[in-house]
Parts: structure tokens; sequence; C-alpha cells
């Protein structure tokens, strides 16, 4: 069916949207809008949404782009370490912070070649998801008598840190069932294809997640521009 093929040819490219609209919106009114760690979510953004649109350009042309997205999870581990550490954190949850971004530097040592090979490898996104919950929840956890009271819901990375533990919950459950997922046959009849999973689920999760921070940043920022 012509709109279900349209449809599936958005949400290829939805994320790449989503991830636009935070950043764009970060640069417009950087001078207005104040949170710890802004520095490095607008990194994370400019990486993520750079890297997704050179995959996406590749994969327009015909060309392999899985080491691309193979190679995201670790380019994204670096601002999203430092900018846990910018937020409350306990002093253990610090040391697992740590410990969490070596350990991922360490899989991808010892798995390189693995990396860059054909075959998407969905199990680095796992990892990148893990290392995202457990930093969220640290944080989440350090702020749970703000929490009860409401006033930390006026914070703008208190929404980033949300967002995130949605996005990385959803993608835990998706990446942990992918490759099995993706190998069963399709569905006589079947709208979707199977193949189409990652669009469906990760991609639409994304734009969600980057929306939702997207209005925060827009309803955070101050009246006028400072000095």
């Amino acid at each position: 069916m012509n709109w279900s093929i349209n449809f599936n040819k958005i949400l290829n490219y939805i994320d790449c949207i989503g991830l636009a609209i935070p950043l764009c919106l970060l640069i417009i009114y950087n001078r207005r809008v104040f949170f710890p760690g802004k520095k490095a979510v607008i990194i994370y953004y400019s990486i993520f949404f750079g890297v997704t649109v050179w995959a996406s350009f590749l994969s327009a042309k015909g060309l392999y782009n899985n080491w691309v997205y193979d190679t995201l999870p670790l380019f994204l581990s670096y601002p999203l370490f430092f900018f846990f550490r910018s937020i409350p954190q306990s002093v253990v949850g610090a040391r697992l912070s740590l410990a969490g971004l070596l350990l991922l530097n360490l899989i991808y040592l010892l798995s390189w070649e693995s990396a860059i090979d054909i075959p998407l490898n969905t199990e680095y996104y796992l990892y990148l998801a893990i290392f995202i919950l457990f930093n969220a929840a640290g944080y989440l956890l350090q702020e749970l008598r703000l929490m009860r009271e409401g006033t930390v819901f006026g914070r703008t990375e208190f929404w980033f840190v949300a967002t995130l533990f949605f996005y990385s919950s959803v993608c835990t459950l998706l990446w942990s069932l992918f490759k099995y997922v993706s190998t069963r046959p399709p569905i006589k009849g079947a709208v979707f294809e199977v193949g189409n999973l990652w669009g469906i689920c990760h991609n639409s999760t994304l734009f969600f997640s980057c929306f939702i921070f997207s209005t925060v940043i827009y309803l955070r920022r101050s009246p006028d521009y400072l000095p």
C-alpha cells in the first residue's frame, strides 16, 4: 500500500527530525536556557544528529552504513558521562558511571572488528542503554525527595534525564529482542514488515523523547537575553 510505504519512509527519517528540534532550540536559545551540563547536552545532540544524518545519507545513496550506527554508542557515551558528572550524584553513583564508561570502551576495544563488520550490532546500543539507565536511575533516586515536593519538575536537567530514561527503557527491551524478532518470518498481510522494527520502535521513541525535551526547553527559556 502506498500510504504504508510513505509512512515507513517517514519513520526512517523521523529520528533526524526529532534530534534536530532540541538541538536547534538549544542553539537559538543558548543564552536563555540555563541548566547544569548544557554544553554536554548540546554536544550529545550534535553528535547524535550529525552521525544519524550521515548514516541516512549513506543509506539513501545505497552505501554501507552499519559501521556508522555501530560506533555511535561509543561517541554518545562521552558527552552523557560528562553531563551526569555535572548533576547531583552520589559517590557510589559517580564511581559506577566511570566504571560503566570504561567498560563500554573496553567492550569496543575487545570487539572492534565486530563493530565495523557488515551486520548491525545492536548489542552496542543495549550496552549504551544500560549505561544510561544506571546513571539516570542514580540521579532520580538522588532527587527522590525533591520529586515528592514537586520542585524537581521545574528543572530542565530533570526532564533531559527523564526523557533519556524513557528512551533507554524502551531501547533496552527493543535491543534485547531485536535479533530474535528481526529473524522471524514475515506475517502474511501485515502492514509493517519486521524489517521496519528500527523505524517503528526506535525512531518513533527517539522522536517522542526529543519532542518532550524540546517543549521543556521552549517553556523554560528566560524572557530576555543576558549579556
